[in-house]
């Protein structure tokens, strides 16, 4: 099925480099766009359905930054939630906050362990806090780590305040002119430093052109014009691990890599003016796109980002920029099942919950008023209201001290007991309120759990998908069925997850997931007992997979006690066990026949009796 293909006007959005902006500990995303005229372009699914950005606002640049050529290169750090560019030009690191302004992290003088000749050409975060950057100033090149010294805060820190984005108050934003007081104060402080990766050296005659970054199954991608090579890591540190060349198809000019989680963790290369995506199970080629519009090499695709998906109806895909042969670049939006296995529409074809956008539009909106705050949201009951687009109707949750036992209720786990919030509660509603434990807090004196997010749903739906709240909410301990009560659950290390589960149950959609987030969802729907979220997260979980976590894959599954995932996993390596022990990390191999020993014996005999009867 061939892909499907919206273009954006140059004259819309000139973008110059494109970058994923997750919020830190949810699913939601958009794109960011920075352009050849220093304004800053934001993307979601239905923007880019539509043709257009969804805000586009100035650039605001430090005094010494003034004239200074649009970056080249971009990428999102995760763990601070930080899109960083760099300029080639003035050869700096630089921050992109969420109101568009433009921050200094550390020009080359300050970057301790990067030569100065260096010219960075692609960066990729390891999803740990460190990037990583590719030297390509001399053939032969290496590629290095860089640490930021001090994690970048908003480039307008606590005297500008947040952006808009985060929901603040856009009238008490300083003029122009102090925020660019404010930014030359950050451009002092942020620094960062730089180490080279062992093995890392581009082939000889060439430098490396593009770089991604697979953090589930710790792989760095590296591509020079022609080739793309790969490298398993550790924690983000190489462990003496070398490069190795994926395979030997025939590229002319490769601008850009992108990690497809939601397909094994395949790997879509920009080529000039096509697309293409090397399977990571066969380590096959297949092009999915082509430019058929100008002459050849006289365009190219740029900058490949994930569009993140609406909701369960076929939303998500990805962006890039297109370079056009008159000189003017603009994002262009694919989509198609080839880019996306398992995500909101692929999901939804497979376990029949799709249910058009206006279906998953409604899901946004009720797992936005089931997040509010427990006042608010029972305001909101109260009043007859849907839920509400004020900014405290969308707050994240109540944050504060809580219990330090931090056990479920009704599990033996402690925690105070579910009593009513108040006299004016209304009647069949229940605050369920997550802790997050911190599990490196030796201090007596602090608390031992925090509240991270509080949700308000009605006690009917709870009791009827779920038979943990079943049990619970019907074992005696609120006597008084008319009064609002209150659940906590402890350890739920990701409020976004609970949320996804919570409006599972009132539309029987389960929403967009990271990555990152099938294993604690699937987790968190085993221990809530609902087997119907738990039955939907299975294909993306598969999905997920890769050879180079498959058996950390299937130590996880076989411990959590999934058998149908497991048994698909040990299957696909019994076929691919080749492919599986050439880019698995003995560590690895170690612990699963640590923890599972017979488990591993048997995957041994089968993956032998393959070889033999072959």
């Amino acid at each position: 099925m061939p892909l499907q293909v919206r273009n954006i006007p140059a004259s819309l959005v000139p973008a110059s480099v494109l970058a994923e902006r997750r919020d830190k500990g949810s699913s939601g995303a958009e794109v960011v766009a920075y352009c050849t005229d220093h304004t800053v372009a934001t993307f979601d699914d239905e923007a880019a359905r539509a043709g257009a950005a969804k805000q586009r606002v100035a650039a605001v640049l430090p005094p010494d930054l003034g004239d200074m050529p649009p970056p080249e290169v971009a990428t999102f750090e995760p763990a601070s939630g930080t899109v960083l560019l760099y300029s080639r030009a003035r050869r700096c690191l630089l921050q992109l906050d969420v109101d568009g302004s433009v921050t200094v992290i550390s020009p080359h003088p300050t970057f301790s362990g990067l030569p100065d000749q260096a010219i960075i050409s692609a960066l990729a975060a390891d999803g740990r806090g460190a990037v990583f950057a590719a030297d390509s100033a001399t053939p032969g090149g290496c590629i290095y780590r860089i640490t930021l010294l001090q994690q970048p805060c908003g480039a307008l820190g606590d005297a500008a305040g947040a952006g808009t984005a985060k929901g603040k108050d856009t009238a008490a934003m300083p003029p122009p002119q102090q925020q660019q007081h404010i930014h030359h104060q950050h451009q002092e402080q942020q620094r960062a430093s730089a180490e080279p990766v062992p093995g890392s050296s581009a082939p000889a005659g060439a430098v490396w052109t593009a770089l991604a970054y697979d953090a589930q199954g710790d792989v760095l991608y590296a591509a020079t014009p022609t080739q793309v090579h790969c490298m398993v890591m550790t924690g983000g540190s190489s462990s003496g691990s070398s490069f190795s060349m994926l395979n030997s198809s025939s590229y002319a000019d490769i601008r850009s890599l992108l990690v497809l989680p939601a397909m094994g963790g395949s790997l879509l290369v920009a080529d000039r003016s096509r697309l293409v995506r090397i399977d990571a199970w066969s380590n096959t080629a297949v092009e999915l796109y082509r430019d058929a519009t100008y002459a050849a090499g006289t365009t190219r695709f740029t900058s490949l980002v994930h569009l993140p998906a609406e909701g369960a109806d076929g939303g998500g895909g990805v962006l890039a920029v297109f370079h056009a042969a008159d000189g003017q670049s603009a994002p262009t939006a694919f989509r198609g099942p080839e880019l996306n296995s398992s995500g909101g529409g692929a999901a939804a074809a497979a376990t029949g919950t799709g249910g058009g956008s206006s279906r998953a539009a409604g899901a946004k909106a009720l797992s936005a008023l089931l997040r509010a705050p427990a006042a608010a949201a029972m305001r909101a009951v109260q009043n007859g209201s849907g839920g509400g687009s004020s900014p405290d109707n969308q707050c994240e949750g109540v944050k504060g001290a809580a219990d330090k036992s931090g056990g479920d209720h009704g599990r033996g786990g402690g925690g105070s007991s579910g009593g009513r919030i108040g006299s004016g509660d209304a009647p069949g509603m229940v605050t369920v309120r997550l802790l997050r434990i911190d599990p490196n807090n030796t201090n007596p004196a602090l608390p031992a759990a925090a509240s991270s997010a509080t949700f308000l749903a009605h006690r009917a739906v709870l009791e009827a998908h779920s038979d943990y709240f079943k049990q619970l909410l019907g074992s005696g301990l609120w006597q008084d069925a008319a009064a609002q009560q209150e659940v906590v659950l402890a350890e739920v290390a990701e409020p976004d997850v609970f949320g996804t589960l919570l409006t599972f149950m009132y539309t029987g959609v389960l929403g967009e997931l990271a990555a990152a987030q099938l294993r604690p969802a699937t987790e968190l729907a085993g221990r809530l007992l609902m087997p119907g979220a738990a039955a939907q997260l299975r294909p993306r979980l598969l999905a997920s997979v890769s050879p180079f976590s498959a058996v950390a894959d299937l130590n996880w599954a076989w411990r959590h006690s999934l058998t149908e995932v497991a048994d698909a996993v040990r299957e696909r390596m019994e076929r691919h066990a080749a492919r599986v022990a050439a880019v698995t990390p003995p560590v690895q191999v170690a612990a699963l026949a640590a923890a599972h020993p017979e488990l591993m014996a048997s995957l041994f005999l089968a993956v032998s009796r393959r070889v033999t009867s072959a």
